[in-house]
């Protein structure tokens, strides 16, 4: 069986997500809010963030312990800087310089330097 949707038609095989459909809502009132005007890039930002923020997000209840993504978002694009902006921050320049893993290559003397 399909989804029934508002208008009585049938759409198979797409499954709603209340939580992603929640958070783009709160991202739309975002980029239409002229206090975030100035953010650069904000639309893509704010993809980036519900994704990271619906991975921590384990049991889907809008909350990652006891921030809302509102606040979330609040924080991460606000003016005012935040200890959580600076983490997220710190983690990605972390992911771009991890090491190669595996066994290393087996080099001889002339490879040496």
């Amino acid at each position: 069986m399909g989804i029934e949707n508002r208008t009585g038609s049938r759409n198979y095989g797409i499954k709603v997500n209340p939580e992603e459909q929640a958070l783009d809502a709160i991202n739309k009132e975002i980029l239409d809010d002229p206090d975030y005007k100035e953010v650069e890039d904000l639309e893509e930002r704010l993809q980036t963030f519900k994704a990271k923020f619906m991975e921590f997000d384990k049991d889907a209840d809008g909350n990652i312990g006891t921030i809302c993504y509102r606040d979330f978002i609040s924080m991460m694009v606000g003016s005012k800087s935040s200890v959580l902006k600076l983490i997220l921050l710190f983690e990605q320049k972390a992911k771009e310089q991890e090491r190669p893993t595996g066994v290393a290559p087996k080099r001889d003397l002339a490879s040496l330097p």
